[in-house]
């Protein structure tokens, strides 16, 4: 049991500083410095990723460390598309469901022909969103 909630405290981590992240990435691409977040104004580059990191994960950033350095999305031309990671998970989960709910079970061929025919067939030949409404 121990070892079960330690795993979900560390996916609860981990989605924590994702959700940080990308709100960081957000706010950086969608105002000019100095930065603005909640209450807080004037704030550098460094104090706006620190205090998205500290409101969403409730961990203080490591004293003398630079995260915004080593993080290559920021340079590379993403933009502001690192939170589609969090939408990918959203949408992987969904369509993890639909198959769970299969009337003939989820590891029955009728459910993975429904996968291979509504999603993995079609591939780029659809849009994201029709494919997961079929």
């Amino acid at each position: 049991d121990k070892i079960k909630m330690m795993d979900k405290f560390m996916v609860g981590c981990g989605q924590s500083r994702y959700f940080s992240m990308a709100l960081f990435d957000l706010l950086l691409h969608s105002q000019e410095a100095p930065y603005k977040f909640g209450e807080h104004n004037n704030l550098s580059l460094e104090e706006l990723h620190r205090k998205c990191l500290e409101e969403h994960t409730k961990f203080e950033q490591l004293k003398d460390t630079h995260p915004c350095a080593s993080w290559y999305h920021l340079v590379i031309g993403y933009d502001a598309g690192y939170y589609g990671y969090g939408w990918s998970d959203v949408y992987a989960a969904d369509a993890f469901a639909t198959l769970l709910a299969h009337p003939k079970g989820s590891m029955s061929p009728e459910a993975g022909a429904k996968l291979r025919d509504e999603i993995l067939g079609p591939c780029a030949t659809r849009s994201g969103s029709e494919m997961l409404r079929r």
